[in-house]
């Protein structure tokens, strides 16, 4: 008690640290009892990552921390306002007072939550009003009205075996309510102080489980529709299971319910998945309205479904490690330049490697990740190549046939990698598209356009997708970066507009026939006389590709089409084969409407 009274703001609620009461009580005692999810004012106050203006007349700022304008009009006034309140809850937890807690001025499921860790031994660890209610009717409450949750906590203590502590008997609570048990006459007018929506998700998630376990999985889609409606009769379910379902109705059905108990606190998601096991396979599933719709129902054999936590991908063996040295080894850039790169991929998070053809773009891009995550870890690192028909349903999510040649929403390149990195927030993960601006990027990327700004990371800036059902979600974490590659010179391409410029820094890399080149080319086995014939060359030739109107600078050759890795041992055909085969074709091409100026050019670089 004292060391709330003595708490400080920045110790309340901070960002940057994950000691604070706020961050305790919701992230790190999870496994008491979850109230993730929702808006961060449950807390009272709390610190912003937006700086985005509020528009709400009953919530204020001062563009660091936000807060109900009930608690005061300024941050201090509020959180000694917030603090007050959660100090007389912690006075009426030590004289369990529990009718005193339905009167403190905070939301049910964050005073409910610290109620419990300062009296675990006294409450059960269930914090939604909702939920709570459900459950207690089910064992067998009878009320005209939704009771307050001091009346629910008091019912459901009093039924606590004395040998099991509460957070057991909460499991058995949640385990017993997700299944749906016989229909009460007796009890529906109890049952009906509740929406009837979220436990008609559960019980549809179950029953349809049971319904496929009993039948041996040999059940067509439409039967198992007919007989979970046969058992679950409930109004909601009526509503939007009614007629004849094919295999984008059923999915869309999965989706809407599973949706409404991922909300109410019945199926858990994130770091949770289910574990399907059907004739000797196993199949995880990450998504709660894949649990059904991954199912092979078609198969002569039982299913079964147990949930598990979802663990991130490991490497079984350690990574290599990868730093500045292994880096500046293996590319021509300068140490001041890699790190000038390195910290401009930090702080923008989303950077485009642009310039002329041969300059190492997509050579560089993977070793920047390597760079940054301190090692060679292929597994963080997931690469793409836009086209002209890359589309949002390749990138984001879509309805796509899957391999039964029906049709179910699936989600995407950059949406799967999302996801991925959302479950291993302290690694970096690193996506990269190749030829970005080869594809429509305003139609590819859609709503990412704002999410992948580096102040828009993170849940709090989660927002519903084109595809998306209900609440469902979508944010990018903020562990993820992002990079591209841009051909300067490509003229079928336009050029990338000005709200996609202003998300993305561009980084140009130039060609580079330094002491660095020639020395790899020394090394492969290029006299070093002969070396600088060609690098005499190629500079004099970009010199007049640079001083071109209808060129310049961003078509130049680049370096990498002399990069060889093996020995040379004829260095004059090696070099001719470059020009007559790769060079030669590519000057013909920048100057297609002048023959005569690229025969000219073609013959200085082979003299």
């Amino acid at each position: 008690m004292h060391r709330v009274r003595e708490m400080a703001l920045a110790e309340y609620t901070d960002l940057a640290r994950t000691d604070s009461f706020c961050y305790w009580v919701e992230v790190k005692t999870d496994l008491c009892g979850s109230i993730k999810g929702g808006s961060a004012y449950k807390f009272g106050i709390f610190r912003r990552e937006s700086k985005q203006p509020i528009q709400a007349r009953h919530l204020m700022t001062d563009g660091t921390y936000a807060w109900y304008r009930k608690y005061g009009e300024s941050r201090e006034a509020a959180f000694q306002q917030v603090k007050h309140e959660i100090i007389s809850l912690l006075e009426a937890v030590e004289t369990k007072n529990w009718q005193a807690i339905d009167g403190i001025d905070m939301g049910d499921s964050v005073k409910w939550k610290i109620a419990f860790l300062y009296a675990p031994e006294a409450l059960v660890p269930i914090f939604s009003h909702k939920a709570l209610g459900k459950i207690a009717f089910q064992s067998g409450l009878s009320a005209d009205k939704k009771p307050p949750i001091s009346q629910l906590q008091e019912f459901l203590m009093a039924q606590k075996p004395q040998d099991l502590h509460p957070i057991d008997f909460a499991q058995e609570l949640w385990n017993n309510y997700m299944r749906p048990a016989p229909e009460d006459k007796a009890a529906s007018a109890s049952q009906n102080a509740y929406s009837e929506g979220e436990h008609c998700a559960a019980k549809t998630l179950f029953t349809a489980l049971e319904v496929l376990n009993e039948a041996g999985g040999a059940l067509p889609k439409t039967e198992v529709l007919q007989r979970v409606k046969e058992r679950v009769s409930l109004s909601k379910w009526d509503k939007h299971a009614s007629g004849d379902s094919g295999p984008i109705r059923w999915q869309r059905i999965l989706e809407r319910h599973s949706q409404m108990a991922v909300k109410a606190g019945l199926l858990r998601k994130g770091p949770f998945a289910w574990r399907i096991s059907q004739a000797g396979k196993d199949m995880l599933v990450h998504s709660p309205y894949d649990l059904l719709a991954k199912v092979q129902m078609a198969d002569q054999a039982p299913v079964s479904v147990a949930e598990e936590p979802a663990k991130p991908y490991r490497r079984k063996r350690p990574a290599p490690p990868y730093d500045m040295q292994h880096l500046l080894g293996e590319s021509f850039l300068t140490e001041n330049s890699l790190k000038d790169l390195k910290e401009l991929i930090r702080h923008k998070k989303n950077v485009i490697l642009q310039g002329p053809p041969g300059v190492g773009k997509t050579f560089l891009a993977k070793r920047l990740a390597f760079l940054l995550m301190g090692e060679q870890d292929d597994s963080r690192v997931a690469w793409v190549q836009f086209h002209p028909s890359y589309a949002y349903e390749d990138f984001v999510q879509g309805i796509r046939p899957n391999e039964a040649g029906e049709f179910e929403l699936q989600a995407g390149a950059f949406y799967r990698f999302c996801e991925r990195a959302q479950q291993d927030p302290n690694r970096d993960y690193f996506f990269i598209i190749d030829e970005i601006n080869r594809g429509p990027l305003g139609k590819v990327l859609g709503e990412l356009m704002m999410l992948l700004e580096p102040d828009k990371r993170g849940p709090s800036h989660a927002i519903g997708l084109t595809y998306g059902r209900n609440d469902d979600t979508f944010f990018v974490p903020e562990n993820l970066y992002l990079l591209g590659t841009m051909n300067t010179a490509d003229r079928s391409l336009a050029m990338v507009d000005y709200a996609m410029r202003r998300r993305f820094a561009f980084f140009t890399l130039n060609p580079l026939f330094e002491e660095k080149f020639q020395a790899h080319l020394k090394k492969m086995g290029v006299p070093p006389r002969f070396l600088s014939h060609i690098i005499r060359r190629i500079q004099q030739l970009n010199q007049r590709i640079q001083a071109d109107p209808q060129l310049g600078p961003g078509f130049m050759i680049g370096h990498s089409y002399f990069c060889s890795t093996t020995k040379i041992k004829d260095a004059k055909a090696w070099y001719q084969r470059i020009i007559d085969w790769e060079i030669a074709p590519l000057l013909k091409e920048y100057w297609f409407d002048d023959w005569s100026k690229a025969e000219d050019e073609v013959k200085a670089m082979r003299e």
